[in-house]
């Protein structure tokens, strides 16, 4: 829908500010718009104004959204026609992709749907989902909204299983159904945002949170920010580490309003539709395998890489035209005092902003290709993995002191589970990169904490300090050692794999610094049990710490 024609609505609400959609109201051309158009994304001055009236009614929106939780139509025909549309709870930042299709014998095509909401920082898989599904979804929604029927839908015909005809419409075509119905739920999620607001929507949004199997999701494990926080000082989540968390959520939902833009799908969709198309079959595994494990490797490093440079070009983009919008969500009055704390040390602030980007352009980007890339590293590092894993199994049976932990640095079984959980909710289940670096960090910070607790132990340069000193950093030597056991526990998948991974797609800025430095630890427990020898009795058993950091 045109932006002129939700500027027949007029959203009234009440608070210390209005914000009112007002018909003759001028749009002037958003640094976004601009920044597309010298990208070459926006062609003339039209598309640029149209892109950036758009992104201006769906950001009054968000406020008129977040200020009251409704929304209040005035028909313009009919001035004592005032509908207001409650929306406590529809979810406002829901993102949907369809990750996988597969062919069922009795109901046809099978869809596996991924989904985060931002607000809970929290993802889940909806309920298998058929075909079928996904037409009954549609012919529910179209009586509450005709807009609805103008959504591109895929048709299927219907031929016997096994058929030729079936058998070759299921190879040529699966792929890009999937990709329909993922545009499809994509399109309906932001209705909200982008058509005409109409009574029915807050229904319409209720349906899709069913289909997506939104109730459900709280009975499934834990959000990660639900596993306890450590602050710098070593104690538990605070008031500041809690809006700090939240101030972070806020600037993601404004980056995942903004990839709402038809101007950044259109940057968007071709690439991953590229990547797509140029991964290999197993046919052609088989090939590079043949060729020997550097080949393959250097392939999939090379599409890594390449993934790598269009994640960060995203990142640039947003950074360079919409600081001003993130920085006016952090001055708002809950987050006054945070982001206060934050401008005194301008790293601080900068590292938020990237993260909040970068977490929605790794759903943007990384989740569709996620299958392609996860190809490229399971057969990249097959041999390695399998290795670990059987070393893993191994190792999982010993006790702390066969990881050379010194008696008076172990930790009690309940506070090595709260480490183990992190890093097996956290860093192998979760599916963003940024989110298992989160995990990492988390994870590393707890031993520390936990072992302050405890008494003497060393800072990250290897001083010696103690609970009360502030210092927050173990030395190798006394975190190493913890920190594989941990690893080891977590019993993580395809850990060599992870590895490539994390290093090749974080945000630069987290290659460095304290996130740098575990990560770089995270690596070396990985080596470190890669290289180990089960053969060699206790005594005889090399140290955990000569892998270099």
């Amino acid at each position: 829908m045109s932006f002129e024609a939700s500027l027949y609505e007029r959203c009234v609400f009440h608070s210390t500010r209005q914000y009112r959609t007002i018909r003759n109201e001028v749009i002037g051309i958003h640094k976004l718009a601009a920044t597309l158009a010298t990208r070459g994304v926006l062609k003339s001055t039209e598309e640029q104004l149209d892109t950036s009236r758009t992104l201006h009614q769906i950001e009054q929106r968000a406020r008129q959204w977040e200020a009251t939780g409704s929304f209040r139509i005035r028909s313009p025909t009919n001035a004592e026609y005032d509908v207001l549309l409650p929306l406590n709870s529809v979810r406002p930042a829901l993102n949907v992709r369809v990750v996988n299709s597969f062919l069922n014998e009795k109901n046809g095509m099978v869809y596996t749907i991924w989904v985060y909401d931002i607000d809970d920082a929290r993802e889940w898989y909806a309920p298998v989902r058929f075909h079928q599904d996904f037409v009954d979804l549609r012919a529910a929604l179209t009586p509450l909204y005709d807009a609805v029927a103008k959504i591109p839908f895929p048709r299927i015909g219907r031929f016997r299983f096994g058929s030729p005809i079936r058998q070759q419409e299921s190879d040529i075509d699966s792929s890009a159904r999937a990709w329909q119905l993922e545009s499809f739920l994509r399109n309906v999620v932001c209705m909200i945002y982008r058509e005409r607001l109409h009574p029915a929507a807050a229904e319409l949004a209720m349906h899709v949170q069913s289909f997506l199997g939104c109730g459900e999701a709280r009975l499934l494990e834990p959000r990660l920010r639900e596993l306890p926080e450590w602050s710098d000082s070593g104690t538990e989540a605070s008031v500041d580490i809690f809006i700090r968390g939240k101030l972070q959520r806020s600037l993601q939902k404004h980056t995942h309003r903004i990839f709402m833009l038809d101007a950044m799908k259109q940057m968007i969709d071709p690439f991953v539709e590229g990547v797509r198309s140029r991964q290999p079959d197993l046919g052609e595994m088989e090939v590079l395998q043949v060729q020997g494990h550097i080949a393959l490797k250097q392939k999939a490093l090379q599409d890594l890489e390449h993934v790598e440079a269009f994640l960060d070009f995203l990142q640039g983009i947003l950074l360079e035209s919409c600081m001003e919008e993130y920085c006016s969500i952090a001055s708002r009055e809950e987050y006054e005092l945070v982001y206060r704390e934050l401008k005194h040390d301008e790293s601080q602030w900068t590292r938020l902003v990237h993260e909040a980007i970068r977490a929605q352009i790794e759903i943007e980007v990384y989740v569709p290709l996620r299958s392609v890339v996860s190809r490229w590293l399971v057969y990249g590092w097959k041999h390695e993995d399998m290795e670990v894993h059987f070393k893993m199994n191994e190792l999982r049976v010993r006790p702390q002191s066969f990881f050379c932990i010194p008696q008076d640095k172990q930790l009690d079984s309940a506070s090595l589970q709260l480490v183990i959980d992190i890093l097996k909710v956290g860093v192998g289940r979760r599916t963003l990169p940024c989110t298992k670096l989160r995990a990492i960090l988390k994870a590393a910070r707890a031993i520390s904490s936990l072992l302050a607790n405890q008494g003497n132990y060393g800072d990250r340069d290897g001083k010696e300090g103690s609970a009360n000193s502030g210092t927050q950093y173990l030395g190798a030597d006394d975190f190493l050692p913890i920190f594989i056991y941990c690893v080891v526990q977590a019993d993580m998948e395809r850990p060599c794999a992870l590895c490539v991974l994390l290093r090749t797609l974080c945000d630069r800025m987290n290659r460095i610094g304290e996130v740098g430095y575990y990560l770089a630890s995270f690596e070396a427990a990985i080596t470190h049990i890669q290289e180990l020898d089960l053969s060699q009795n206790l005594k005889e058993m090399q140290s955990f710490l000569p892998v270099p950091l």
